[in-house]
C-alpha cells in the first residue's frame, strides 16, 4: 500500500440519547467526507448516542442487522466508515464499540477494552469490556483502532502494530473540564482544556514514533451534563509530526492525506518494532499476572 490516502476525521457534536438525530448527522458528515475524496471517514467515540448515557445505554444499543446499521452499510459503498456507538451482542451485553463499515457491509466491530471508572467516568458500571485488538483493512491500508482510554495502555497500540497496522485510529470522547472547573470560570477552564490537549498530543506522538505508524485521533465536541468536549482532532505522522489539526470546541471536518510509505521510512530508520521481543513480553506479563499491587501474591 504506497498510494496516498485521504482520511476524514469528523469532529461532531452528538446529542445525548438521540440515536435517530445522531445517525442523520453521521450520514450527513459521511457525504461531506465522500465529496472530499476521502477513503475512510472516522467518527468520535459514541457518536451515535452521546457519552454520559448511564441508564440510556440499553435504549441506544444497536444489534447486527438493525435499521441504523443497515443505513450505515449503504453509506459505506465507496467510503469506509468507523462510527462509535453502543453494540448489543446475542447475550445482551452492551459494549462501547466502533463499527467498521466497508463496501456496503458491517465488516467488523471493535469493543472498548479499558472502561474508566474514576473521576467523572463510570463506564465499567454500564458496559462490558472487550478483549481483542483486530486489524482492519481498507483503502487506508491495515489499521488498528482504539477507543479513548484504550490508547493509554501500552499493550493495545503495540498489539495493533505487531499485527500489521501502519495506521492507528483513536476515537475519543475526551472532556475538557469537570463540572467543578466549569463553575470556577472561563480562565481556569481554558487552562485545563489546554493541559488535556497537550497530554493527548504526547500520547499520540509517543505511539506514532515508537511504533512507526500514523495516528489519527478523532475527538468529539459539544456539551453534556455541564461537561464540554474539546475536539482538537489530528493526524500525526510516524515521525511524530502533526500533518493536520482541527480547531478546539467546534464541529469540523478535517481531511488529511496519509502516505503509508512514511511508516516504512520510519521503521527502516528506527526498527524498534522489528526488535520487539514478543515472547519475552508475553513471559514477563504472564509472570506479573499472578502478582498484586505491591508485589504480593
Amino acid at each position: 500500500m504506497s498510494k496516498p490516502v485521504r482520511l476524514a476525521l469528523c469532529q461532531t457534536a452528538p446529542r445525548l440519547g438521540d440515536v435517530k438525530r445522531n445517525l442523520a448527522q453521521v450520514l450527513h458528515w459521511a457525504e461531506r467526507a465522500r465529496a472530499s475524496g476521502a477513503g475512510l471517514a472516522v467518527f468520535p467515540e459514541l457518536a451515535l448516542s452521546g457519552y454520559f448515557l448511564k441508564d440510556l445505554v440499553a435504549d441506544c444499543a444497536l444489534k447486527e442487522g438493525s435499521p441504523a446499521l443497515r443505513s450505515l452499510e449503504k453509506a459505506s459503498k465507496g467510503l469506509d466508515l468507523l462510527v462509535g456507538g453502543v453494540f448489543e451482542d446475542d447475550r445482551h451485553r452492551f459494549f462501547n464499540a466502533l463499527f467498521f463499515l466497508s463496501r456496503g457491509r458491517l465488516a467488523g466491530i471493535y469493543r472498548k477494552i479499558y472502561l474508566p471508572t474514576y473521576g467523572m467516568f463510570d463506564e465499567g458500571r454500564y458496559f462490558a469490556a472487550g478483549s481483542e485488538v483486530p486489524v482492519f483493512r481498507g483503502p487506508a491500508g491495515a489499521f488498528g483502532c482504539l477507543l479513548c482510554e484504550d490508547a493509554w495502555h501500552a499493550v493495545l497500540p503495540l498489539t495493533a502494530a505487531l499485527s500489521g497496522a501502519t495506521l492507528l485510529v483513536v476515537s475519543s470522547s475526551s472532556p475538557a473540564r469537570s463540572p467543578l472547573v466549569a463553575a470556577r470560570g472561563a480562565r481556569e477552564d481554558m487552562r485545563e482544556r489546554l493541559d488535556i490537549t497537550r497530554t493527548w498530543q504526547r500520547v499520540t506522538r509517543t505511539w506514532a514514533q515508537t511504533l512507526g505508524l500514523a495516528v489519527a485521533y478523532c475527538n468529539r465536541v459539544g456539551f453534556e451534563e455541564g461537561v464540554g468536549f474539546w475536539g482538537g482532532s489530528e493526524l500525526v505522522s510516524p515521525q511524530g509530526e502533526a500533518l493536520a489539526q482541527a480547531p478546539l470546541m467546534t464541529e469540523h471536518l478535517l481531511v488529511a492525506e496519509w502516505k503509508p510509505a512514511l511508516a516504512r521510512r520510519s521503521r527502516v530508520a528506527t526498527p524498534l518494532l522489528r526488535d520487539e521481543k514478543v515472547d519475552l513480553d508475553a513471559r514477563l506479563l504472564a509472570g506479573l499476572a499472578g502478582w498484586k499491587v505491591g508485589g504480593q501474591k
